[in-house]
């Protein structure tokens, strides 16, 4: 299946870090609240759920569900507009 959208990522980076003994990747990107792409979700002020998936180098197979791999996985629920920056997490699936 391919998703055709389009391509509104600006400032894309990322970087390799060792925190505690164990090395992290990290991708930093910019993108418009709301892209106009029917692909995307707009960001608003209210509550966003965010998926999120933390595993080990290699260990994902990219032909299949690669979320279910990761060795901890979760939901998140923010407010990108909350100056406080609070996170309420949802559930952890680990």
């Amino acid at each position: 299946m391919t998703i055709l959208g389009h391509n509104d990522v600006t400032n894309a980076q990322g970087y390799v870090e060792t925190y505690n003994g164990a090395q992290w990747t990290t991708f930093i990107f910019t993108r418009p609240l709301n892209s106009g792409d029917n692909n995307d979700i707009a960001i608003v002020n209210g509550p966003m759920h965010l998926l999120y998936a933390v595993g080990q180098q290699g260990s994902v197979n990219y032909g299949t569900n690669t979320f279910q791999q990761h060795s901890s996985k979760g939901d998140v629920v923010v407010n990108f507009f909350d100056l406080n920056g609070t996170v309420i997490i949802t559930s952890r699936l680990d």
